[in-house]
């Protein structure tokens, strides 16, 4: 229909852009060719033409406006003029990515698709904006990222346990569905994996250690293995380091700042360094550890720190750094 009536409006302007033409033409042919009792005879029609042309409308008509045209600020690095913006239609917007629960201390990114009445997605013309209420506290304004593309980002964070409300507005419209309610929360959680060899399988995982991206190391010593999932269980990778005089069974982990890996290997009575990747980077300790139980790094001066059981003394504690 939007089509259509654009179309009509082309027509009428490009027939109206011919008489202005055409009078153009007719009075440039009477001024340069004309005489005297040519141009008298005809004072009447080029005065009725001329006041035509002054009253008549060049302005197309449309029933609203459905779209408002927005200049890039930054045309010359991305080369593009600007973004075109149109009237959305709240009944058909969605609130997608809402998390059943969320971890205290994470964040999650909830996602707003703005559409028109058909259902198509369209950059909106009304402010889109987001308000949380978190336990115990009023509502406060949350920060909307427009991707421009007719999808916004809402980042919200869950720094209290507890039920948080957030609701999403559109033109002062919510969102349907809007308030959701997202539980944060602290404690036991879920558990993960069950007993086997597969991917996503633990035989004797003894102890797990968070890289940098947030997902779960876990030593399984019986299955001679490193494996990474993320948070909520979903298998990433398995590492195998090889290569050494026994089979590696890695009993402990911990994990850098730069996303190193040091693993306490039982079998070979070493720490092994590895990357995210399972390249092993180095080993030591084979000559000084005789039963490596623990291992941690520590937050000062990075400095790697062993248990060993069977040392001169139980618990001893030994300084590997820089080995």
């Amino acid at each position: 229909m939007k089509i259509k009536r654009a179309a009509v409006d082309i027509d009428e302007m490009e027939l109206k852009h011919g008489n202005i033409k055409s009078a153009g033409n007719y009075i440039e042919t009477l001024m340069h060719h004309g005489n005297a009792a040519q141009l008298l005879s005809t004072k009447g029609d080029v005065g009725t033409r001329i006041k035509q042309l002054i009253t008549m409308e060049t302005t197309a008509k449309s029933e609203d406006e459905d779209f408002i045209f927005t200049p890039h600020d930054e045309l010359c690095e991305h080369g593009i003029l600007g973004i075109l913006k149109s009237d959305v239609y709240v009944p058909k917007c969605t609130a997608e990515n809402i998390p059943k629960q969320l971890w205290k201390g994470d964040s999650a990114d909830l996602l707003i698709t703005t559409r028109d009445s058909t259902g198509k997605q369209v950059i909106p013309k009304q402010p889109v904006k987001a308000k949380v209420r978190k336990p115990g506290a009023s509502w406060e304004d949350i920060n909307v990222t427009d991707n421009r593309d007719g999808t916004h980002r809402v980042t919200m964070a869950g720094q209290l346990d507890g039920k948080y409300q957030v609701t999403m507005t559109i033109g002062g419209q919510p969102i349907p569905g809007c308030p959701v309610i997202i539980p944060v929360i602290k404690g036991l959680v879920k558990t993960i994996g069950s007993e086997g060899i597969a991917e996503g399988q633990y035989k004797h995982p003894l102890s797990v250690a968070i890289n940098k991206d947030r997902d779960i190391v876990t030593a399984d010593i019986d299955n001679n293995r490193l494996q990474i999932t993320t948070r909520e269980g979903i298998f990433k990778k398995i590492l195998e380091l090889k290569h050494f005089n026994k089979p590696f069974r890695p009993g402990d982990i911990a994990i850098s700042s730069d996303n190193t890996h040091y693993s306490l290997d039982y079998n070979n009575k070493q720490v092994v360094v590895s990357d995210e990747n399972g390249h092993v980077i180095r080993y030591f300790g084979q000559n000084e550890l005789k039963d490596p139980y623990d291992i941690g790094i520590s937050p000062v001066d990075g400095n790697v720190y062993v248990t060993d059981c069977d040392g001169h003394l139980s618990g001893f504690i030994q300084n590997m750094a820089n080995t």
